[in-house]
């Protein structure tokens, strides 16, 4: 029997959840909009501060710029689709990095692929400084010059020189040549002469010494890229600066990359050492997936700027998408008519990455449907999650109110980055890429949570366990002794008629010293037929049973003093059992350190009408006035284990009645007392 103020307490916390939950649910909101905010404004590259840009000039303030030697280049780049720099020749565009997604400059019927060049021009003054200029990535093969010096060459060789349109007689400026704006021969930036320099294989970094002006030129091609040509803004600055940004760019991703490796590796670890059926191998798939959509830093610095790895990286960030998907519907228990289509959906939109770079475009508009299909993806998660979150919260289902917060984490940097389209990172990382890792915590904590729970309950199932069995041996040992008492009373009625004989010719024949020594006998014999009766109370009356045989046999005296007690008591019979052994085991160990003279234990119960009272006083070695009670839980038996719970767990029961318990020591005897109040 259970507390019957358990489901009243339920109640409570149940309306204390649905209390907790909406401000829970507005808070994670309020979470992702505040961050989408703070990285729009401090962690943007669009809105860094920089210089005023135009028509391919900067005309770089140097006062400003030795107060503030870093910004990006974002805006003013002239761009020459399909063609080398000629004297006098008209860019197709000015525009800003990020403004088109690639040499089609929006035009839905324009072919999204073929060669561009990007030029821009930094006025500064007569004194010479060095800079650096880091390139993100490009699309997807480059050749950068700089002040007409090739500074990088991008898996750019010979064969590619007629990608620009130009004849094989056309001549590149000499080497320190102070650019080509003005130069009187047209160039082709595209191609590399065997005789001269080729650069060292391309880092993100590229450094020079310049003074007066700065020409930069990116001659790019593209053949099969979703995206191509520059789409994102270099930086620009001192070395010291540039390098600063990029190692702490670096760190942070690479410490998002080994946290979600490690991660990873956790969840594989647990998916093979426990036996809970949880999702712990798409969990670790999630993770690994975040550190692959992270990791285009790390790929940089080493110097990994293949098409497998910008492939890798889309395949990692939409791969996330479909996992929470699936791990959503494995910790909400969704129908699987729920998860089904829309995983099927996921897997067929991971396909169409892998394949995309394969299929032959000749429109934009193809990359431009695609693109809306992806973004459909996007949201069609979003609102999934939400929806699935709210039916998993009116069925009440476990973690349905983390899992809600997710998806509203989801929605609102979604929503975020509708409404603040402009941004690229400086520092962190996309809005959707906050979202995943903000989800993938959640769900590994849930996990995490989940399998700690697990296994404290299968603690407690075994140890529940560990007393129903010491019950029925108490019970089965009672059955027993009330068997033997029943055979022995049997056994003595069968023979009394021989003794009542035998004590008549004792009193015929006056030997009385016989007659009493027969009588002391049959004494002696009769006070083993006790019938292990002690308060009413079944379960108790078992226990003392079991308890007392085992204190007799150590030689303990036990003083009882026990009141009669209902059939049925309001307390569990798991609480009951735990407390009376711990008690009358902890008392007959104590006794079992003294000399057999010396041991006793006293045992009191009482109750009144709404209170139930155990005072256990045992014998226990001499300590003097000042002894100190033992510490709670400790033990002198070999195996701690499977011997009592220890005071804190008779704490543990006691509180759960509202009671309490009392440790006193005196000079020899240690006592216990536990107070239970009846729950009603």
């Amino acid at each position: 029997m259970f507390p019957a103020g358990l489901e009243k307490g339920r109640e409570i916390k149940w309306n204390k959840k649905k209390i907790a939950l909406p401000l829970f649910l507005t808070g994670v909101t309020l979470l992702g909009i505040l961050v989408s905010l703070w990285c729009y404004r401090y962690d943007n590259k669009y809105t860094y501060p920089r210089p005023a840009a135009g028509k391919g000039v900067i005309n770089l303030n140097m006062d400003w710029y030795e107060d503030e030697p870093f910004f990006f280049l974002v805006e003013g780049w002239e761009f020459y689709r399909g063609r080398t720099l000629s004297p006098g020749q008209m860019p197709d565009c000015s525009l800003y990095l990020g403004q088109y997604g690639g040499f089609d400059l929006g035009d839905p019927d324009a072919d999204p692929h073929g060669t561009g060049i990007y030029r821009m021009e930094i006025v500064t003054d007569s004194k010479e400084r060095e800079y650096a200029l880091e390139l993100t990535q490009i699309y997807s093969e480059w050749n950068l010059w700089i002040n007409g010096r090739l500074m990088q060459s991008v898996r750019f060789d010979q064969t590619d020189a007629d990608r620009g349109g130009a004849a094989k007689e056309d001549k590149f400026p000499a080497a320190g040549k102070e650019g080509t704006k003005n130069a009187s021969e047209a160039w082709n930036p595209f191609d590399i002469s065997a005789d001269r320099e080729r650069p060292e294989p391309a880092g993100s970094l590229v450094t020079f010494r310049a003074k007066d002006r700065i020409e930069i030129v990116a001659a790019v091609a593209d053949e099969s890229h979703f995206y191509s040509g520059m789409v994102y803004p270099p930086a620009f600055g001192s070395p010291e600066r540039v390098e600063a940004v990029f190692s702490a760019r670096l760190l942070i991703h690479g410490g998002v990359m080994a946290v979600a490796v490690a991660m990873a590796v956790l969840c594989l670890l647990l998916g093979l050492g426990c036996h809970f059926r949880r999702p712990y191998g798409a969990v670790a798939v999630l993770c690994l997936c975040v550190a692959g959509c992270t990791a285009w830093p790390v790929f940089q610095a080493l110097r990994l700027t293949g098409d497998v790895w910008y492939l890798l990286e889309r395949f990692c960030y939409y791969g996330i998408f479909l996992l929470i998907i699936w791990i959503q519907g494995r910790i909400c228990r969704l129908p699987k008519r729920a998860v089904w289509p829309l995983c099927t959906v996921g897997i067929a939109v991971q396909i169409s990455i892998l394949i995309q770079p394969l299929v032959p475009v000749s429109r934009a508009a193809s990359y431009m449907n695609y693109s809306h299909l992806l973004a459909a993806w996007k949201w069609l998660t979003a609102a999934w999650l939400l929806v699935t979150g709210i039916w998993s919260l009116c069925r009440k289902r476990q973690y349905a109110g983390p899992m809600m917060g997710g998806s509203c984490i989801l929605a609102s940097f979604l929503v975020m980055g509708k409404l603040l389209p402009v941004y690229e990172p400086v520092y962190t990382g996309w809005f959707v890429e906050f979202a995943g890792l903000f989800i993938l915590v959640l769900m590994a904590g849930i996990l995490w949570y989940d399998t700690i729970h697990l296994y404290k309950e299968s603690v407690e199932l075994r140890s529940k366990q560990a007393l129903a069995e010491i019950q029925l041996e108490a019970r089965a040992e009672q059955a027993a002794s009330q068997q033997e008492y029943v055979r022995n009373t049997r056994k003595l009625l069968h023979e009394s008629r021989h003794r009542l004989t035998l004590i008549r010719h004792y009193l015929d024949t006056g030997d009385l010293g016989q007659l009493a020594a027969y009588l002391n006998g049959l004494t002696e014999t009769m006070s083993h037929l006790n019938s292990r009766e002690y308060t009413a109370n079944t379960l108790i009356d078992a226990l003392l049973t079991t308890h007392l045989i085992q204190a007799d046999q150590a030689g303990i005296y036990v003083e009882l003093e026990l009141c009669d007690l209902p059939k049925t008591l309001p307390v569990a019979d798991d609480d009951l059992t735990m407390i009376l052994m711990n008690l009358l085991d902890n008392a007959r160990e104590s006794c079992c350190e003294l000399s057999p003279e010396e041991r006793w234990i006293h045992l009191q119960i009482d109750q009144t009408d709404d209170l139930l009272e155990i005072i256990c006083t045992n014998a226990a070695a001499y300590g003097g006035k000042e002894a100190a009670a033992p510490a709670e839980g400790a033990t002198g038996k070999a195996d701690k284990t499977a011997h009592g719970f220890g005071l804190p767990h008779i704490r543990e029961a006691a509180s759960r009645y509202e009671g309490r318990v009392s440790i006193s020591r005196s000079e020899d005897s240690f006592r216990v007392r536990v107070v239970l109040k009846y729950q009603t």
